[in-house]
């Protein structure tokens, strides 16, 4: 017997009902907490991995790309993409130690001491 019967396509259109769940998730309110333990669950899940490969990584680098090339020009924010990764594990370092901050306001520390 196949198991589940996922090895093959199945001979007729199918139709599923599936429930999505909306999880209210802002990167601009996560607590250091929440987002340390969402990179290091990933980690752990995915060992060949690492945070750089995380949708929270890849949203916040795209957030602060967009967000400085409107203040500060395209150049200077595609070189942001060169010191990002230093600064977002100085930044997961910084919320270990300190869980209850808010993520954002302890990135832009980070982004400021450079």
């Amino acid at each position: 017997m196949e198991e589940a019967g996922f090895s093959r396509l199945p001979e007729e259109p199918v139709r599923l009902r599936l429930t999505v769940e909306f999880r209210p998730v802002d990167l601009l309110t996560m607590s250091c907490g929440a987002v340390v333990q969402q990179i290091r669950w990933y980690e752990s899940a995915w060992p060949e991995r690492t945070y750089a490969d995380t949708i929270t990584y890849i949203m916040q680098l795209g957030y602060e790309v967009l967000k400085l090339r409107d203040s500060a020009g395209v150049r200077q924010s595609l070189a942001l993409g060169e010191t990002f990764g230093a600064t977002f594990e100085r930044t997961l370092a910084a919320c270990e130690r300190s869980p209850n901050q808010n993520f954002h306001d302890t990135l832009h520390r980070e982004m400021r001491r450079g």
